[in-house]
Formats: structure tokens, C-alpha cells, sequence
């Protein structure tokens, strides 16, 4: 399950207390609380983690690559690609 930002817990919402953990990131930590979900999960011990990096690249077609064409102001209307970034390796176990 995925919590933005936005739904992030009040303190009054846990237990008050996270541990921390380190990853192999030196910059990244897993923190690890107790929260209430509610039905269905109620009381869960939940990792949070950040993540550190772009996870999506946007790039045009090949069609749009060339300098010389098309005209600039056909990439305003162009079909862009996006594409998730490969990060397995950072993602911490």
C-alpha cells in the first residue's frame, strides 16, 4: 500500500515512536511505526522510505530527435515516452 504525503499520519494516528534503519544509501532511511489502517489491515507495522533519484525519464520519439527537423514548435504537440527508471539496485531489502 502506498501513503502520499498528503494521507501521512498524525503522530496522535501511531504509536509515537519510529525506528530508523539504515539502507545501503548512505543518504536514504527506512523509519518503521505502528499505525492503525482501520478495516481491513487495523494495527500494522509500517516501513516508510524515501526515495532518492528521478523515477521516470520523458523522451520524444525518434521522429523528434533530428535538430535540424522537425520545426521546434511541433514538440509542443509531439507524443512523449515515459519510461520508469531501472532502480532495483538501490532499493533497499
Amino acid at each position: 500500500m502506498f501513503v502520499s504525503a498528503c494521507q501521512w499520519p498524525l503522530e496522535s494516528e501511531t504509536d509515537g515512536r519510529a525506528r530508523q534503519h539504515n539502507t545501503r544509501d548512505k543518504y536514504t532511511k527506512n523509519y518503521v511505526f505502528t499505525y492503525n489502517f482501520g478495516p481491513p489491515w487495523g494495527i500494522s507495522e509500517v516501513t516508510m522510505t524515501a526515495v532518492r533519484g528521478h523515477l521516470t525519464s520523458a523522451d520524444f520519439s525518434e521522429e523528434y530527435k533530428n535538430w535540424d527537423y522537425p520545426p521546434p514548435e511541433r514538440l509542443f504537440d509531439a507524443p512523449v515516452k515515459i519510461d520508469v527508471a531501472l532502480v532495483r539496485s538501490l532499493v533497499p531489502c
